[in-house]
C-alpha cells in the first residue's frame, strides 16, 4: 500500500516560534565576527571611538575576537529581541520545559495512512478479510477515507464512530488494525476509569495533577497529527472529580474535539495554546447505546452491531492461527469448543476464543521434555 507522510501546522495561531537567548547570540556572534573579516579584506582596520549607546551598530576593530564590550552588546541587545518574540508568539506564558516541547511540532505534524484511492481499497479489504462481521463499520470509514483521499485530503480520516454491541466482538481488536495498517499510533481512553475527562482534555495549571490530554501527549511524542483515539465504553459517560476538586465531563471535553470548526482551534488547558486536534480519528465503543448522551450521539456515526455467529468465529480462529504458526490439528480443537457452546452463549466471543488460542500456543511453544 502506498503512504502518505506529509506535514500540516498543528498550532494555528503560532506564526513564529521564538529562537532562543543562545540561538540569537550565536547569530550575532557569527555575523559580527564574519562582518569584520570581511571588512579587512577590503581595507586597513581603523581605530574608533567607544560608544555606550546600544543601539548603534558595532564597530570594526583591530582583531577578529570580539571583545568583552561586544559580548556584552550582543547580551543586551539578545535579551531585548527574545523578550519582543515572547510577547509577539504567543507562548511567554509557558515554561522553557513546556516552549522546548512544543518546539518539536513548530514546523507541524505528520498525517499518515493511505495516499491514494487504491491504497484506501486495500486496506479496506484486509480489514473485510480478517474481520467480515465488522462490515457495517468497515463500510462507511472505508467510503469518508476515499471521500478525503479523492478530495486532496492527507493521511487517515474518517468521520467519528461510535460502534455498539455486546461485549467481546473485537470493537477494540478492530481499531488496533486500523491503527497498525495506516501506520499511525493508537491509545485507548477507559471511561469506566472514572477518569476518562481528564484523559481527553488535560486539566489546567493551577492543580496538582496538571497535565495535557493523552491526545495532546501522544501527538507531541510522535509527531502524528491523526492518531486512532479509541474510547472505550462511552456508555458510562459521566462526570469525574480530580483529587483537588476540579470536576469534568468525557462528554464536554469530546463535544468541542468532535466538532470539525472549533476542532481546529481547539485550546488546551494545560498549554492555554490552540491546536487542531481535527484530524484525529475517533473510534468510540459502547455495549448499549440509550446511555450515550444524545449531543454526543449527534456528533458522530453511530452503528450497531450484533453477537458473532460461529462462521465469524471461525473465520477469526483460522486468521489468528495462521499469524501465531498454529497447524490445522489447533484450528480443529477451537472449533468443536465453538460448537459445544449453544447459540447466544456469553461464552462465544472473540476474548474467550483467544485465550483458548493462548492455551493452544503455550502447548506448541513448550519445551520437549526426555
Amino acid at each position: 500500500m502506498a503512504f502518505t507522510m506529509s506535514k500540516v501546522p498543528f498550532m494555528p495561531n503560532i506564526r513564529t516560534f521564538p529562537l532562543s537567548g543562545s540561538e540569537i547570540e550565536s547569530r550575532f556572534t557569527e555575523f559580527l565576527t564574519g562582518l569584520r573579516k570581511r571588512r579587512a579584506d577590503t581595507k586597513p582596520a581603523e581605530p574608533t571611538a567607544a560608544d555606550a549607546d546600544d543601539d548603534e551598530l558595532f564597530y570594526m576593530r583591530d582583531a577578529f575576537d570580539l571583545s568583552a564590550r561586544d559580548h556584552s552588546k550582543i547580551r543586551r541587545r539578545s535579551k531585548r529581541l527574545v523578550a519582543n518574540q515572547e510577547a509577539r508568539s504567543g507562548l511567554a506564558h509557558l515554561k522553557a520545559e513546556d516552549r522546548k516541547r512544543l518546539k518539536t511540532v513548530a514546523e507541524g505534524v505528520l498525517l499518515n495512512g493511505p495516499s491514494t484511492v487504491h491504497a484506501v481499497d486495500e486496506m479496506a479489504s484486509r480489514l473485510m478479510h480478517e474481520m467480515p462481521w465488522m462490515q457495517p463499520v468497515i463500510k462507511p470509514i472505508w467510503q469518508d477515507a476515499r471521500q478525503h483521499i479523492a478530495r486532496g485530503g492527507l493521511g487517515l480520516w474518517h468521520r467519528p464512530v461510535i460502534v455498539a454491541g455486546p461485549p467481546g466482538i473485537g470493537k477494540s481488536h478492530f481499531a488496533r488494525r486500523i491503527a497498525t495498517l495506516s501506520r499511525l499510533p493508537k491509545l485507548t481512553i477507559d471511561v469506566g476509569g472514572g477518569s476518562a475527562g481528564f484523559a481527553v482534555a488535560g486539566v489546567q495549571r493551577g492543580w496538582g495533577s496538571a497535565a495535557p490530554g493523552r491526545p495532546v501527549e501522544t501527538m507531541l511524542s510522535e509527531g502524528i497529527g491523526n492518531p486512532v483515539v479509541v474510547v472505550d465504553e462511552i456508555c458510562k459517560a459521566g462526570n469525574c472529580y480530580s483529587g483537588t476538586g476540579a470536576s469534568t465531563s468525557i462528554v464536554t471535553s469530546l463535544l468541542g474535539l468532535l466538532e470539525p470548526v472549533s476542532a481546529q482551534f481547539w485550546e488546551c488547558p494545560y498549554f492555554n495554546v490552540s491546536f487542531d486536534m481535527s484530524h484525529i480519528c475517533w473510534i468510540m465503543t459502547a455495549n448499549v447505546i440509550s446511555s450515550i448522551p444524545a449531543p454526543l450521539r449527534s456528533r458522530c456515526r453511530v452503528i450497531e452491531l450484533n453477537g458473532l455467529a460461529d462462521e465469524d468465529l471461525l473465520k477469526f480462529v483460522e486468521h489468528q492461527a495462521a499469524q501465531r504458526n498454529l497447524g490445522q490439528e489447533d484450528v480443529d480443537v477451537v472449533a468443536r469448543l465453538i460448537s459445544a457452546y449453544p447459540p447466544g452463549h456469553p461464552a462465544l466471543n472473540l476474548r474467550v476464543v483467544a485465550r483458548h488460542l493462548d492455551d493452544l500456543e503455550a502447548v506448541a511453544c513448550a519445551p520437549v521434555r526426555h
